[in-house]
């Protein structure tokens, strides 16, 4: 967990940025990868992982709005591992 500095994804694709060298590398993530990008969100670090709480989806431009969720994840960076925790929680 030490060694990863920051990590970026979207629906396609997943990089981290390594701590020692600062070099951005491109991931395989595996398990409950979630099916579009967020942005806005919290996250935290527990044990050794990162939970991820919520955020904004990309704006959308045929409905003009930008939907909110209200999700837990769970992100283990030592085996790049996702897991949902919690479906959205905000019933609309």
């Amino acid at each position: 967990m030490g060694s990863v500095r920051y990590k970026y994804s979207d629906r396609y694709k997943s990089y981290i940025n390594l701590l020692a060298t600062w070099i951005w590398e491109k991931i395989t993530v595996k398990g409950d990868i979630p099916p579009y990008g967020r942005y806005g969100h919290s996250a935290d670090r527990y044990l050794n992982s990162i939970v991820i709480f919520g955020g904004e989806k990309n704006y959308n431009t045929i409905l003009k709005i930008r939907e909110c969720v209200s999700d837990v994840r769970i992100f283990i960076p030592g085996n790049y591992f996702f897991l949902y925790l919690l479906k959205n929680l905000v019933r609309h």
